[in-house]
């Protein structure tokens, strides 16, 4: 692809009478500009969103998942890596494959956490490292309400005089 680019800036460039030395020079500054564009590449940003709540042991912890956008197509990407870190403790990183749109992860309830995602291709280079602010994992769904009551009982009666 990118030799079709320099041909067809070649062809456009002669048209206009710009001589050899300074088309040479034209491209290599678009290849030094390529080279830095794909060096540049990484993920761009996600979206977390929270599923569930589940307690165990007196503890409680959130169920989030985390939407990634798709790998650009035309590239050397062969997996995703996604790391969560908890408290700003860093959990061993998480393959997933290119095609993969989504994750799911637990943290335990209050704990602050962000995500880091980068691409890693055929070669087994890292792409740059995109990052979540740093989220809270706080409760903010109220428990289902009560359902009713159950028998309402008489337990007693009193009599209150009243004075006239």
């Amino acid at each position: 692809m990118i030799t079709k680019v320099y041909n067809i800036l070649r062809r456009m460039l002669s048209i206009f009478s710009v001589d050899d030395t300074k088309i040479d020079a034209i491209l290599n500054k678009v290849s030094k500009i390529q080279t830095l564009v794909f060096s540049q590449y990484k993920p761009r940003n996600f979206k977390v969103i929270f599923i569930s709540e589940r307690e165990e042991n007196m503890t409680s912890f959130m169920t989030y998942k985390v939407e990634l956008l798709p790998v650009p197509v035309n590239t050397d990407v062969v997996e995703q890596k996604l790391e969560v870190v908890v408290n700003s403790d860093p959990r061993e990183a998480v393959s997933l494959s290119k095609e993969a749109t989504e994750y799911t992860f637990e943290v335990e309830q209050d704990s602050v956490f962000k995500l880091n995602l980068w691409y890693v291709d055929d070669a087994g280079n890292d792409s740059a490292v995109v990052s979540t602010e740093e989220l809270v994992a706080v409760d903010t769904f109220a428990p289902a309400a009560p359902i009713g009551f159950g028998n309402i009982v008489l337990l007693s009666e009193r009599v209150e005089e009243t004075q006239e």
